[in-house]
């Protein structure tokens, strides 16, 4: 019930920014689309005109499918089993990004290159997670910045954290029902990922397996999906 309440938890937040990917694609379709609808009703018409912006029209078209599935993916799992570290890492930061420098926290990542997968929804979960809850439970957070290691078969992503002045304006719990850190844990326990968390100094790591069987991939889905 634990992990349940904590996946439900995390696709609350993550929705505002899931829906603003799928509309945000669709904005510029709009505006290419209304391009060639002038032309075609202008007076000494342009074929060529006309057909390259039908051309952008198709162009963003199928992209804007391609970034909706992927969108989609964090719903559905219907995606690889795997990730390279950094792409997935990415993934997560760009879908966070916005929200929580909104609410004062940047976030920056220096995660090297890496030849090395992991486990595309276990990060995605986890990581995400960690994030969210970070901003949500760290009064005078400003700054995240993400880096990585590798030990044997094992990858831990540390998150060094940086704190402003008390007397700056700082974020803090402003939701309704804000990420905290037992859900983070139940996400992590569900995963297989361990979470290692310091009051003083504040430290948090997570720590992945570096390699998944690849047998998993398709068979699973996301577990933000959430069946009441």
């Amino acid at each position: 019930m634990r992990a349940e309440a904590a996946q439900y938890a995390l696709l609350c937040r993550i929705s505002p920014a899931l829906r603003h990917r799928l509309v945000g694609q669709l904005h510029p379709i709009g505006l290419a689309a209304g391009l060639a609808d002038r032309q075609l009703r202008a007076d000494g018409l342009n074929l060529t005109n006309v057909r390259d912006s039908i051309a952008k029209v198709q162009l963003q078209t199928r992209e804007a499918m391609v970034s909706a599935i992927a969108t989609l993916a964090w719903l559905t799992g219907e995606e690889a089993a795997s990730v390279t570290l950094q792409a997935g890492v990415d993934s997560c930061v760009a879908l966070v990004r916005t929200d929580c420098e909104m609410r004062g926290v940047a976030i920056s990542s220096n995660i090297a290159g890496m030849d090395v997968a992991v486990s595309q929804r276990a990060l995605r979960i986890v990581l995400t997670a960690a994030l969210i809850a970070m901003v949500d439970m760290l009064p005078y957070l400003y700054r995240i910045e993400l880096r990585s290691a590798i030990s044997g078969k094992t990858i831990e992503i540390h998150f060094d954290l940086h704190f402003a002045d008390a007397t700056q304006a700082v974020s803090g719990v402003t939701e309704p029902r804000p990420l905290r850190w037992d859900d983070v844990d139940a996400l992590a326990d569900q995963e297989g990922v361990e979470v290692f968390r310091t009051v003083k100094p504040p430290k948090v790591t997570c720590r992945f397996d570096a390699a998944i069987s690849e047998a998993r991939s398709g068979h699973e889905k996301s577990s933000l999906a959430y069946n009441p």
